[in-house]
């Protein structure tokens, strides 16, 4: 695990920020946490395809600040969309995660902005610029750990991904770098379990949920909702995702927040539910527009600060059609090859039809070349 450095806008301009916990005991009563995948492609088609610039520029002024999160995991991002990021007025306000990591300059990266000043890690022995740390501390006595992590995709790969949460846990509880004069204050967090997990998990299943009950997490999802599924990466009600990946039918909870158990600082407020953003096309007025901010939805939840040092009352639920009658049965989705089989039937198939069509259109150039001596062979 390495130490990143910390940004913040301070005399007109963004600078590295040094650590200063606050003596003052803080008065906040709860705090706003964010996940949200951005979409950011590296092949110029696809940003092409994906209306790059346009999906940035709604994010950016008017998605985004509108949340007022105290703190957001941003997945997938571009030194591009860094660029402007720094440029808002809403992110100044921010202390932002190492903007200059080497890693944006190869391929996309994970990213976090706290209204609290942060202390920064990266954890790139386990996916490269995907699973980045912040040790915030409110005082001399409360400290927590957020964690947002973008892991591996696809079905096939659930004991990849499992791996990796299970890695991203060793590393955070075996941090001992003695040169790290707040060394301290990030084993106090992690004694006390004030840990959050959240971004693009990758979760393709349910029975992926048990491995959050296994390591000792807590889905913010189903500890606050029981009147939806939660996807977030839903074609049913995402036409990006028909554009850039014909045949996808899935539905699915990639994205999470965890908490982990029997946290002394965090508790659940459960007046305050779960909530998906992210969900409205952009062109509202235009009703055959397809451009969604992204092909992904975002989550955001309200967490109370603990008044006490008592352990919580939570406990991990898989979402099931028992559990949640109001919910209508989950529908099955095609596998990733037989969406690729799909795809390339329908490329095979489009491309015969423009062969055929060219085709016929050369022949009807060369019609009246050809039409002369078919009538002296007819006469």
């Amino acid at each position: 695990m390495k130490k990143e450095e910390t940004f913040h806008f301070f005399h007109e301009k963004w600078c590295t920020s040094d650590f200063h916990p606050s003596d003052e005991i803080c008065e906040t009563k709860n705090l706003r946490f964010a996940t949200y995948n951005v979409l950011c492609s590296n092949l110029w088609i696809e940003r092409k395809i994906s209306s790059d610039t346009e999906r940035f520029k709604y994010q950016l002024e008017n998605l985004l600040p509108n949340l007022n999160i105290d703190i957001l995991g941003l997945n997938e991002i571009s030194k591009e969309y860094i660029d402007l990021l720094m440029k808002t007025e809403w992110a100044k306000k921010y202390y932002l995660f190492n903007p200059n990591r080497d890693i944006f300059k190869e391929r996309n990266g994970n990213l976090i902005l706290s209204k609290f000043n942060i202390k920064c890690y990266s954890i790139d022995e386990i996916i490269k610029g995907r699973i980045v740390v912040v040790l915030i501390k409110f005082d001399k006595n409360r400290s927590f750990l957020v964690v947002s992590a973008h892991l591996s995709g696809y079905e096939e790969n659930f004991k990849q991904r499992k791996n990796e949460l299970q890695k991203i846990i060793d590393f955070i509880k075996s941090y001992n770098d003695s040169s790290d004069f707040d060394l301290k204050c990030f084993k106090e967090a992690v004694e006390q379990n004030n840990i959050i997990i959240m971004g693009d998990l990758n979760f393709h299943n349910d029975l992926e949920d048990k491995v959050i009950e296994k390591y000792g997490f807590v889905d913010l999802w189903t500890e606050t909702r029981r009147d939806d599924w939660g996807f977030t990466w839903d074609t049913l009600t995402n036409p990006l995702i028909n554009i850039r990946l014909p045949f996808d039918n899935r539905r699915m909870r990639l994205d999470r927040i965890l908490l982990k158990e029997d946290s002394l600082l965090f508790e659940i407020d459960k007046k305050e539910k779960m909530e998906i953003f992210g969900k409205e096309k952009i062109y509202t007025h235009k009703t055959w527009s397809f451009l969604m901010p992204s092909d992904h939805f975002g989550l955001h939840v309200k967490l109370a600060l603990k008044t006490n040092q008592m352990k919580s009352a939570l406990s991990n639920k898989i979402i099931t059609k028992t559990d949640y009658p109001n919910l209508k049965v989950k529908p099955k989705y095609r596998g990733w090859k037989k969406i690729v089989f799909y795809r390339v039937i329908a490329s095979v198939f489009i491309a015969y039809v423009i062969f055929m069509l060219v085709k016929i259109l050369m022949g009807f150039m060369f019609f009246d070349e050809i039409k002369f001596p078919i009538k002296q062979l007819l006469n």
